[in-house]
């Protein structure tokens, strides 16, 4: 599915409904911007982007402490 959008004068883009609803974006959704080879790709942030990112932080020393972990949820 091909679709066109607008950037607004504050760099906003309106993901098209159609393609919200195929890929399951909802309200609150991570988004990750990627670039290759000249475009622009757009995807849901995933449990297992979180999972490899959380495992190249826990191979670099960089942990959190129980209260940095759970932060967020309160």
């Amino acid at each position: 599915m091909a679709a066109t959008a607008k950037v607004s004068s504050k760099g906003q883009v309106t993901i098209p409904k159609d393609l919200r609803d195929d890929l399951e974006i909802d309200k609150g959704d991570q988004l990750v911007f990627l670039q290759n080879s000249g475009n622009l790709i757009l995807r849901k942030v995933t449990l297992d982007d979180i999972r490899e990112k959380a495992m190249e932080d826990y191979r670099k020393g960089n942990t959190l402490s129980h209260e940095e972990v759970f932060e967020d949820l309160l």
